[in-house]
């Protein structure tokens, strides 16, 4: 939800809400870019813990586009979400 304000001075005069996007509009940022340029935004999406958005925005991709994935990718992947889980809690 955005708020636009209407102001006098430094008195506000009126608000009106505006419910729409999600996050400050991450989704309609996204619209106009290529699937790399968006890495950086997904990131941005839950700054404390930006590994699983960026995670599942790839996986996605690599999906859409029929990629597969080396083993090893796999692993480390796998390791830093664990590492990302623990410091989470």
């Amino acid at each position: 939800m955005s708020i636009e304000l209407t102001v006098c001075g430094d008195e506000v005069v009126e608000g009106r809400t505006h419910v729409g996007y999600l996050h400050r509009g991450f989704e309609k940022l996204m619209e106009r870019r290529t699937f790399m340029q968006c890495f950086p935004i997904v990131c941005r999406i839950c700054v404390p813990e930006p590994d699983f958005n960026e995670y599942c925005y790839a996986a996605a991709v690599e999906e859409l586009a029929g990629l597969e994935i080396p083993e090893m990718a796999k692993w480390i992947r796998t390791l830093i979400l664990e590492m990302a889980a623990s410091t989470a809690t």
